[in-house]
């Protein structure tokens, strides 16, 4: 073969290879086409395309890749989610993938640190009070209103304490309430004057809407040191400040107060006015000069007698009232003598006069325990024949007399007693609308309902001041002899000194003896009957107990006797009982 045909043959060769690895490469750019459309590959697959050893294993392979990696990327769906703040942990606002949960940008809510009111005291003028409410977090700033809610209670008007009501939400959580309160208007010093050791106030209201009054009082000016306060029901407008120091000058200044949702709430206090107590002299605890004679000057002046005559003067709490006031006896004399009289006062609410009288009684003996009164020697007396007084056997009736139902602590009692009604200046009963007089077991029968006067009680000495009476005359029986008894009540001037014929030889000229001593002293007549009556303390203690005695009648006008019925009273009466005392020496 010459050369021109071996040079053909590698030409055509050539042609051939060459043409071939044209057609195989547009039928590898075909089928990748395909895979692309199909999308069974990546962009970047075109290279392994480009050899006939790309294995199938290999592209599966790769398109598995592909598909994973598409999974593991999430377009974030955020929302806010808010943990409320309350006023003892922080909150917070925190941004969170709805579908991964993926937690973003976090907030914190400060804590709840103070709540205030832009007034808490108000001065009462008629008029409505809302107080601005205004909220702090933990880094003192303000925390925006639109967060809570706030109400206020009802009314805001009158004088007394209210509620203000605080409710968060949103970016807070909690209730809470704070208060504010309306004070009454005050009161002043009408007058003041100085006593022996003590300092008599009068006082004098600016308005009606209040519970009490509160008075203060001390030696410095300005109220700095040695400062007391005494707490004074409403409707008494004059107080005794005893046991002072003599000769002393004393600074006195007034408020009142009002009780609204257990609280009290305060007016301002008065100017300050002054006075300088006396020094002691004979007869000058016991006062005479006012009608109210209340309890609390009764227990005041207990405790200054006994401060002032303790080697002569002996008290004792028999008990305690349904109102929680004290029941005293008062000793004068010797309380280990062998015999005893027994004085009652004040059974009756009303008849609130006998309390006066027996209390000075007291201090008139004591003053003069080593002298002479009516023609005896005191001392001699009292060593042999002890003198038990019980100046107030109702003190709580005595408080409704002189102050109304108010008078009454005792929220139930009070209540119950305004459904009872009647008029209180004339009250005779207990706080429990028994009639004293008439809870005695002497052929006992229950009559009457309760109220004013004349309830006898559902069964005889069912009530305390009644047991209180009960307690002292078993106690002094077992210490001596009881020779004798007084009751006095009021009005009309008269003695009930007759007996029935139960009575026998002995008691009833024991009680003619009596009758005749406390005539020739006060003048007042014979009076009642020799019949039993039912239920009555003096038929108790003469026919159950065998103790002679008398009641006396003190007062010329209807109860509650007028101050001025105390002077000829007492002179009829001041020495009487330390007489009858005397009719059972020997």
């Amino acid at each position: 073969m010459n050369i021109r045909m071996r040079i053909l043959y590698i030409f055509m060769g050539v042609c051939v290879i060459l043409g071939m690895s044209y057609i195989y490469k547009e039928n590898t750019l075909v089928h990748a086409e395909q895979r692309n459309m199909e999308g069974t590959s990546k962009e970047n697959s075109s290279e392994a395309a480009s050899t006939e050893e790309v294995t199938t294993e290999e592209i599966t392979t790769e398109e598995t890749t592909t598909e994973e990696t598409t999974t593991e990327e999430c377009l974030h769906d955020y929302k806010t989610v808010v943990k409320a703040a309350t006023n003892k942990t922080n909150g917070y606002q925190e941004e969170q993938c709805n579908i991964c949960g993926e937690k973003g940008a976090k907030t914190i809510i400060y804590r709840i640190k103070s709540i205030k009111l832009s007034e808490t005291a108000y001065s009462y003028d008629g008029r409505t009070k809302k107080p601005k409410v205004t909220a702090y977090d933990s880094k003192g700033n303000k925390i925006s209103s639109s967060n809570y809610k706030v109400t206020y209670q009802n009314g805001r008007r009158k004088p007394g304490r209210y509620c203000v009501t605080i409710e968060f939400s949103g970016n807070y959580s909690g209730t809470f309430t704070r208060y504010f309160h309306i004070t009454p208007r005050g009161a002043s010093v009408k007058t003041i004057v100085g006593g022996q050791g003590s300092v008599t106030v009068t006082l004098k209201a600016a308005g009606k809407t209040f519970t009490g009054y509160q008075i203060q009082y001390s030696k410095k000016k300005n109220f700095s040191s040695g400062v007391k306060t005494k707490t004074v029901s409403k409707g008494k407008n004059a107080y005794k400040i005893a046991n002072l120091d003599t000769n002393a000058r004393y600074y006195v200044r007034v408020r009142t107060y009002l009780l609204s949702g257990g609280k009290k709430v305060y007016s301002q206090w008065s100017d300050s006015t002054t006075a300088r107590t006396k020094i002691y002299s004979n007869m000058n605890i016991v006062s005479t000069d006012h009608q109210k004679y209340s309890y609390e000057e009764m227990v005041q002046d207990i405790a200054q007698l006994q401060k002032r005559y303790k080697d002569h003067c002996t008290v004792n709490i028999l008990g305690t009232t349904a109102d929680k006031r004290n029941l005293y006896e008062v000793i004068v004399g010797n309380p280990d003598a062998d015999k005893h009289l027994i004085v009652l006062s004040n059974l009756h609410a009303r008849e609130y006069m006998t309390v006066q009288l027996c209390m000075k009684q007291i201090e008139y003996y004591l003053n003069y325990y080593n002298k002479t009164i009516g023609g005896v020697k005191v001392s001699s007396v009292l060593d042999e024949v002890a003198i038990h007084f019980m100046p107030s056997c109702n003190p709580d009736g005595t408080a409704i007399a002189q102050f109304g139902f108010d008078a009454i602590r005792n929220k139930r009692l009070r209540n119950n007693l305004y459904k009872m009604g009647g008029l209180t200046y004339k009250w005779k009963s207990n706080a429990r609308g028994v009639d004293l007089n008439q809870n005695w077991d002497i052929d006992f029968e229950v009559h009457g309902t309760k109220g004013s006067d004349w309830y006898s009680g559902k069964k005889p000495h069912s009530e305390a001041e009644v047991k209180a009476i009960i307690k002292m005359l078993d106690r002094v029986e077992t210490e001596g002899e009881i020779v004798g008894f007084l009751s006095y009540h009021a009005m009309g001037e008269v003695i009930y000194g007759m007996c029935a014929p139960e009575a026998g030889e002995t008691m009833a000229k024991t009680v003619d003896d009596m009758y005749s001593v406390a005539y020739k002293q006060s003048k007042y007549v014979l009076y009642g009957s020799t019949s039993i009556s039912c239920n009555q303390s003096r038929e108790y203690l003469m026919y159950k107990r065998g103790i002679p005695g008398i009641t006396l009648e003190i007062g010329s006008s209807e109860t509650p006797l007028d101050i001025s019925q105390f002077a000829p009273t007492w002179r009829k009466n001041k020495r009487l009982v330390l007489l009858e005392a005397a009719l059972f020496c020997e």
